[in-house]
């Protein structure tokens, strides 16, 4: 395994990731550590494949993965989709949210072995990649548990209520704003 400091992240759409050297073995584990992740550890009524899987309505359409590897596998990753479009937010719990500068991003999943800092360093990539698209912000729906991990590596998110009346009381959803991840030391634990 290669050191820390030189995990790529990377972003591309499924069909890029799928053209990609390591590409279809780094996406047949992100799907399959999305089933380990919300279906055996977290108990998520969540949709799994016959080949292993955890897919839902959002992935075929137009959206872009975010994943951290150590060069061959999986090690974090999570899936980004303007808000433009059809998204987690708005569809199921009716935030009303369609703005040109901000992408949703969800399916946040650490593979069994990533290391300690896998999940900062794919949040860090993620937010330093969407600020030099030009996007204001980020916005997530989350388990109330990631508020914690979120601030504990230094990505705490504003909170917004949701619009939805039967959203579980589990459930948060998120504003980052992107010029946040401007300086590369943002995030980095003192």
């Amino acid at each position: 395994m290669i050191g820390a400091t030189e995990m790529p992240v990377s972003i591309f759409p499924y069909d890029t990731w799928a053209a990609l050297p390591h590409g279809p073995s780094v996406l047949d584990e992100m799907f399959r550590a999305r089933a380990a992740q919300f279906r055996d550890r977290l108990g998520w009524d969540v949709c799994v494949a016959q080949n292993g899987w955890e897919v839902d309505q959002y992935d075929p359409r137009p959206c872009q993965y975010a994943i951290l590897t150590d060069g061959q596998h999986h090690l974090a990753s999570m899936r980004l989709m303007p808000t433009t479009a059809p998204h987690m937010a708005d569809d199921v719990f009716k935030s009303d949210l369609r703005l040109k500068g901000v992408w949703e991003v969800s399916r946040f999943c650490l593979s069994q072995t990533a290391p300690q800092d896998a999940a900062r360093r794919l949040f860090l990539g993620v937010g330093q990649a969407a600020f030099q698209m030009g996007l204001e912000g980020l916005v997530g729906i989350f388990d109330r548990r990631m508020v914690k991990v979120y601030g504990r590596f230094g990505f705490a998110p504003d909170e917004i209520p949701l619009g939805s009346h039967n959203v579980p009381g589990d459930i948060r959803f998120g504003y980052w704003k992107c010029s946040r991840f401007a300086s590369a030391s943002f995030g980095v634990a003192a």
